[in-house]
């Protein structure tokens, strides 16, 4: 007689696949939405500048302005004239406004440039739209006519972070930004992206860039890294911090090495900005040199 045989039912793996396969898909789904939400905060956020005025942020003498426009809206920044005929623009990074690199400014000026600090479109009192792409550059190149306009005959500039990025582009195709300084550049947004995503990056990269794409911007295609090599024989000077995890120190040495040898690349022991703590004087002799010795004449 044969052995008996059970009366359950055998239990079938597909319910419970089924529930491994929806609650991964739900958490890629939470962890893309997490990366694209992040990059809506940190780009594309505004931020009013909240009734902060020139001489309390060290600037005293400078005075508001109107630079031009961006889609009807006013675009505005602080201004101190030039006691030298030299002038120099300053543009900040995503989230900021034009007190950023009030201190840069401040050395500067004190030296006799003249310096415009601007509020990109969408940020600070400035109107527009924020795209991380053409409206900042449209801004950024009104500025520099503004400036000629006011009769500055030598300009320079100076950008941070995504500043930076956008100054490199501007700066490839307007010679008339003699000198440029770029301060924590990635050489590109996607790769700054993946440096913040780290190992999770193959998965939240994309849905990052949705951020941008919906403001009609592609992130992919504008890259520094394409720009700086447009800018010499005109003077161009890297600042970038070895413990900087957006514009990494690896991120600076490509962007001096597309640059060429005439691009100076100058890395400080801090993370992503933080120059003036690392070493106060050495970056002030840096700036001061390096425009001194490209606006002079």
């Amino acid at each position: 007689m044969g052995a008996p045989t059970s009366s359950r039912p055998k239990r079938r793996p597909w319910p419970v696949l089924g529930a491994v396969i929806a609650a991964m898909a739900l958490g890629v789904g939470r962890t893309s939405w997490k990366a694209y939400r992040a990059e809506r905060l940190l780009a594309f956020e505004r931020h009013p500048l909240r009734g902060a005025t020139a001489e309390g942020s060290g600037l005293a003498g400078a005075v508001e302005v109107e630079y031009g426009l961006s889609d009807g809206a006013p675009l505005r920044g602080w201004y101190a004239a030039s006691r030298n005929g030299a002038a120099i623009v300053f543009v900040h990074g995503a989230g900021g406004d034009r007190r950023t690199l009030a201190r840069e400014a401040a050395l500067l000026g004190g030296a006799g440039y003249g310096v415009l600090l601007i509020d990109l479109p969408g940020l600070g009192e400035s109107g527009g739209r924020i795209t991380c792409g053409r409206t900042e550059e449209a801004a950024i190149a009104t500025a520099v006519d503004w400036l000629a306009r006011r009769g500055a005959s030598r300009i320079g500039g100076l950008g941070f972070s995504l500043g930076s990025q956008l100054l490199a582009h501007v700066a490839a195709a307007d010679p008339r930004l003699r000198a440029v300084v770029l301060e924590a550049a990635s050489t590109s947004i996607v790769d700054r992206i993946r440096a913040m995503q780290g190992r999770s990056a193959w998965l939240t990269t994309l849905p990052a860039t949705l951020a941008f794409f919906q403001e009609g911007t592609n992130p992919w295609r504008d890259q520094a890294r394409e720009s700086v090599g447009a800018i010499p024989p005109r003077k161009l000077l890297l600042i970038a911090g070895t413990r900087d995890g957006m514009a990494t120190p690896a991120m600076a040495r490509e962007l001096a090495a597309r640059a060429g040898p005439s691009a100076g690349l100058e890395m400080f022991d801090t993370g992503h900005g933080g120059y003036w703590e690392a070493d106060a004087t050495r970056y002030t002799s840096l700036l001061l040199s390096f425009f001194a010795a490209a606006l002079s004449t």
